[in-house]
């Protein structure tokens, strides 16, 4: 609760989000139970982008320990439900960093789903980060065939 804090009151300097992050998603490698992962939640809904990016780097680093694998998923998959813009840009973003490259798949999946909101106006931070999402995915060639083919079924 202490570091939480004491993040939550800090305020950004460049680099602090993936030191940070790091950090946090090796020690929550090791912490067991349910609510584990909803530590993150207020990180992952901030609007301030940082804080957000802390929350991504924490599940990449969580996302490189297979057992782990499936609760980092349900969890990015229960915020790409949600009804928050910021957390729809959490996801995003996480799609953008080591878990996207670790699961293309899914990455896609999660970037569909939060698009995937009929009738609402996509706000230009969210746009944003499935836009860079994409890229970074691109930037495997394995990933060029299955990220072409959803930009072409989003058209």
């Amino acid at each position: 609760g202490l570091l939480w804090e004491a993040l939550y009151e800090t305020p950004h300097r460049s680099g602090i989000e993936l030191a940070a992050g790091r950090a946090i998603g090796k020690v929550l490698a090791h912490a067991t139970g349910p609510n584990t992962l909803r530590q993150l939640a207020p990180f992952a809904a901030s609007d301030r982008r940082w804080r957000r990016r802390l929350v991504a780097y924490a599940l990449g680093e969580l996302v490189e320990r297979p057992a782990l694998t499936s609760a980092v998923r349900r969890q990015l998959r229960q915020w790409s439900r949600s009804d928050l813009v910021p957390l729809h840009c959490t996801v995003a973003e996480t799609c953008a960093g080591a878990y996207g490259l670790a699961r293309p798949a899914t990455a896609l999946a999660l970037l569909d789903a939060v698009l995937d909101r009929p009738g609402k106006e996509l706000e230009g931070r969210l746009r944003t980060a499935v836009s860079f999402a994409l890229s970074t995915l691109l930037s495997e060639d394995t990933n060029h065939l299955p990220v072409l083919e959803l930009l072409r079924e989003w058209q």
